[in-house]
């Protein structure tokens, strides 16, 4: 008998929330302008020395996340991988939340995070720094917040998101994954909107099935892709405030990807029948 693991998913919008930037979780990657594969609505300077310094990875909550290695310059020095977002002038950003994990093994390795807002003359209103420890090693996946502060009153124009490495050596690479942002919206609202897995459940019997939480209605698209990539179902559903559920069609064993998309997210999960 086949036994199906399921997909819990909670879809939480409430008073006092955060969102993902644009691609966040880095889930959706496609071929960019230098001919290389890079997170979607991410800037990466893969092609730096004709080579890729910015990878697709497995992530820390779903099928994917960031991965940047460092590469020789062609001299005496590295590169290392890097990505970087703009968000438009309609937000005030306070708070950012993810994780990460690495090797950086000289003084100099480090996985870094700046953040800086600009008002409309493109002038800095204020910046904020996250960098990993000196000589951190990990293989586990580790949460870090960057808090924001304000020095003025001056209202934002736009956020700059960039992300790296900073590399002494070939060894050094890091991960990213599941950002976070908590932000001010342009009518002066705290907001958060936050898309994540609850966990994974089995069953023997039955199909399996798509539980969304939700505090307001919404209009999610939900698909099923198998490991080659191929799309199997593809549905928009309206979901209403509460709990609901929706089966998903039954495959032959293996592993499938359950994605849900809408609201300014994308998120892909995956689901194995054995």
């Amino acid at each position: 008998m086949k036994r199906i693991l399921f997909l819990i998913l909670i879809f939480v919008m409430q008073k006092t929330f955060s969102q993902l930037p644009v691609n966040g979780g880095f889930e959706v990657w496609a071929i960019d302008s230098s001919g290389y594969s890079s997170p979607v609505n991410w800037i990466a300077n893969n092609g730096a020395a004709s080579a890729t310094t910015v990878l697709q990875a497995p992530g820390h909550s779903s099928a994917s996340s960031v991965h940047f290695v460092s590469v020789s310059d062609g001299a005496t020095g590295f590169i290392g991988g890097e990505v970087a977002c703009i968000l438009d002038n309609s937000i005030k950003p306070l708070v950012l939340t993810g994780f990460w994990k690495g090797n950086f093994l000289i003084g100099g390795d480090r996985l870094g995070i700046w953040i800086t807002v600009q008002d409309s003359n493109y002038q800095i209103i204020t910046q904020a720094v996250f960098q990993t420890p000196i000589l951190a090693n990990t293989t586990v996946w580790t949460p870090f917040t960057l808090t924001i502060n304000y020095p003025t009153s001056v209202e934002p124009y736009q956020t700059i998101f960039i992300a790296d490495i900073g590399t002494i050596g070939l060894s050094t690479e890091g991960y990213l994954d599941d950002l976070n942002l908590t932000y001010i919206t342009s009518t002066n609202e705290i907001e958060t909107k936050q898309l994540f897995s609850a966990g994974i459940m089995s069953d023997d019997n039955i199909k399996p099935k798509l539980i969304i939480e939700s505090a307001k209605n919404l209009s999610l698209n939900i698909s099923i892709y198998n490991l080659d990539g191929l799309i199997i179902f593809s549905e928009r559903e309206n979901i209403h405030t509460g709990s609901n559920e929706f089966p998903l069609p039954f495959q032959s064993s293996g592993i499938n990807f359950c994605t849900i998309e809408g609201n300014g997210y994308r998120k892909s999960l995956k689901y194995i029948i054995q």
